[in-house]
């Protein structure tokens, strides 16, 4: 008996002058130990000297300026269009955390600073009030030995909202329909579609899906239109909020644009983990080639 199968895949800056030359350098504000003292060095030059070297190099005082930011890509780095944060209270200890030597809290710039600090000391840098519990640089503590070169560091603590992640069966497979002179209805139940979101607020969400035709080798179709039906069923919690959670309405498709609804969380709701099966009814037209069809079902969680 011929049959017909069906798949679904699931898818230092150096000066030299030969004429007499007055330098400024920059303000004490933000250059300590600055050579030469005054910020000023005149110098003059003989006929016979071709060149003369001065160093200005700018010598600042230790000191440690934490940056907390969004990291929105959560990549771990910070990139240009991260937000720093302001209000985050940031603590400076000893390694073992027995004595607080300041507190600061961040000005959402890169303008509040640990200063000044003792050669030859190690000290501990700690965000006390994490924005959300979702650090992306590794670790909220990080730790320094500061000498005379240290200079000035600058500590990066990455925090994202969360993320909200969709996992689906890579592909599933439609009983086999034996060749018929009558359209025939054939089924098969996804199991399952699942939402993880850990983002802040509960924002909710929405999963969607759309389907495309069913097609062979031998270029013989299936079309979905008016054909493909989903029935969503009901979400199983697995942990998180119970409320605002809704499976989506029976829906039979009109076009491979028309997407269809599985399941919806409200805004206020939805943070947790979510899993619900759908089940897929494709009616296989009369007289259909004995063949292999395969078609992909695209979902989306927005």
């Amino acid at each position: 008996m011929s049959r017909v199968v069906l798949v679904i895949f699931i898818s230092q800056l150096f000066l030299m002058g030969f004429v007499m030359i007055s330098i400024i350098g920059s303000s004490q504000e933000t250059c300590d130990n600055l050579q030469p003292t005054d910020n000023q060095l005149d110098l003059e030059v003989s006929d016979a000297e071709l060149r003369t070297d001065q160093d200005f190099s700018c010598n600042f005082n230790a000191r440690i300026c934490p940056i907390v930011f969004s990291d929105d890509n959560q990549d771990g780095i910070r990139d240009s269009g991260d937000a720093t944060l302001e209000g985050i209270t940031v603590t400076l200890s000893d390694p073992s955390e027995t004595t607080i030597y300041y507190t600061i809290e961040t000005d959402g710039g890169e303008n509040t600073c640990f200063e000044p600090l003792a050669d030859g000391q190690s000290y501990l840098v700690r965000v006390t009030t994490p924005p959300t519990p979702f650090l992306t640089t590794g670790s909220e503590t990080a730790t320094y030995t500061i000498d005379s070169g240290s200079g000035i560091q600058t500590p990066l603590f990455g925090y994202s909202n969360g993320e909200i992640d969709l996992n689906v069966p890579s592909s599933l497979t439609f009983p086999s329909q034996a060749t018929s002179s009558i359209d025939q209805t054939a089924s098969v139940t996804l199991s399952y579609v699942e939402v993880i979101d850990t983002r802040v607020g509960s924002p909710g969400f929405s999963v969607t899906a759309t389907v495309d035709n069913f097609e062979s080798i031998a270029s013989n179709t299936i079309p979905i239109a008016d054909a493909f039906t989903s029935t969503p069923q009901s979400i199983n919690v697995i942990s998180g909020q119970t409320s605002g959670l809704t499976p989506g309405s029976q829906k039979t498709v009109t076009s491979i644009s028309d997407p269809f609804t599985v399941m919806e969380a409200s805004s206020g709701n939805g943070t947790g983990t979510y899993q619900i099966d759908d089940v897929f009814d494709l009616i296989v037209p009369a007289f259909t080639p004995a063949d292999t069809y395969n078609s992909v079902i695209t979902f989306t969680v927005i």
